[in-house]
């Protein structure tokens, strides 16, 4: 998980009180993820930032090697 994100944002979901987390990859691709509780998006927002945060520190982006494959 090092080094895959490069940021991560939050978007409210149709329903009131969920919300869906957004990851901005290296590769420049974004994930997003299914609708949580507001609660639980911002718990797994607070790891996931300090993942990015960690990899920030010690350089991790700069020492991943992004390989693309074939798509059938």
């Amino acid at each position: 998980m090092i080094g895959l994100a490069s940021s991560a944002s939050v978007e409210n979901c149709d329903v009131k009180g969920f919300q869906r987390i957004l990851l901005q990859l290296v590769s420049g691709k974004v994930v997003t993820s299914s609708c949580f509780y507001t609660e639980e998006v911002e718990q797994s927002l607070k790891v996931i930032k300090t993942y990015i945060e960690l990899a920030r520190r010690n350089d991790s982006l700069g020492k991943l090697t992004i390989v693309k494959t074939e798509e059938e």
